[in-house]
């Protein structure tokens, strides 16, 4: 038989210590419904493998309609101009 029965104080739960010294917990079953609030949601049984493309979450820059500069400028990186800030000692130094 039973020896104590408790109550939880917000959740609908009960809880009984038997005689024997085994407790058992009655609650109620809830059954979560993720779709209710995704319409778009889909419920899966178990975990599945998703493949995503390759350029899925790569960030892509809007276009610029202000930018007319041409895309195809070419820069000289091997060459090197002298500054206008160099000096170079002459014979009045």
């Amino acid at each position: 038989g039973a020896v104590h029965f408790s109550c939880h104080p917000t959740r609908p739960i009960v809880a009984c210590c038997a005689r024997s010294g085994g407790v058992y917990v009655w609650t109620k079953q809830y059954c979560e419904n993720w779709s209710a609030f995704a319409p778009d949601f889909k419920e899966l049984e178990e975990n599945e493998e998703y493949e995503e493309r390759e350029d899925e979450f790569d960030i892509q820059p809007a276009p610029d309609p202000n930018n007319t500069e041409e895309d195809d400028e070419v820069i000289d990186v091997v060459g090197v101009e002298q500054s206008e800030l160099a000096h170079y000692p002459d014979e009045a130094d």
